[in-house]
């Protein structure tokens, strides 16, 4: 997308969400997220801080986070707006929820009856990674497909998310990593699905 389209329609969410952020703490940090004088980190940061000061909930970041990426994929408004929000707005909103998890990952619940809880972070880190992935940020694709800290990236989760084990070895590949690609589907237990079908193609050196 033109850089000047993406910037008006930034400025054009911004302005119709705006009412809502000064009074919804989360809808701040997205809109920190996608600030120019703010970004993934500082985003990530203050959500945080919002955490611990018990104004924002990780799983409505994650519910929102989710819902931002979405709109990017498929195009489609932000659910209660007419905004489609742009794909590097989602996934750098998505990648600070995800630096905030991993950040606060000693601290959430660790027993495997929170299990969905972990599973949706690395949900996201997939949805965030195909995004940037299919826009062509390879580099930000990277940073997100094995984001939200170590918790959730479990045989379990791999074994039941092949799509996301499959490309996280595809962007491995194309980072120069090609060697760390195909060595973490060799290791595991269990091979199936995409992830099988990428581990053919890598070993094919395709």
């Amino acid at each position: 997308m033109n850089k000047h389209i993406c910037a008006a329609l930034t400025i054009a969410c911004l302005a119709l969400l705006g009412a809502c952020q000064r009074a919804d703490p989360l809808l701040q940090c997205a809109a920190t997220a996608t600030s120019p004088t703010g970004g993934r980190a500082a985003a990530a940061a203050l959500i945080v801080s919002s955490w611990k000061a018990g104004t924002v909930k990780l799983d409505d970041a994650l519910t929102l986070a989710f819902d931002y990426v979405e709109s990017a994929a498929k195009k489609t408004a932000l659910k209660g707006t007419s905004v489609v929000v742009p794909s590097a707005n989602a996934t750098a909103f998505a990648g600070a929820v995800l630096d905030a998890a991993a950040m606060l990952q000693d601290k959430l619940p660790q027993g495997g009856e929170f299990e969905i809880m972990w599973f949706r972070i690395g949900g996201l880190a997939f949805a965030s990674a195909e995004e940037a992935h299919a826009a062509g940020r390879l580099l930000e694709a990277r940073s997100l497909v094995l984001a939200g800290g170590q918790r959730w990236q479990t045989e379990g989760y791999w074994l039941t998310h092949t799509a996301h084990d499959g490309l996280t070895s595809v962007i491995l590949a194309k980072s120069g990593e090609r060697g760390e690609a195909i060595g973490r589907l060799r290791d595991r237990g269990q091979l199936q699905g995409v992830a099988a079908e990428v581990y053919e193609m890598l070993q094919k050196g395709q």
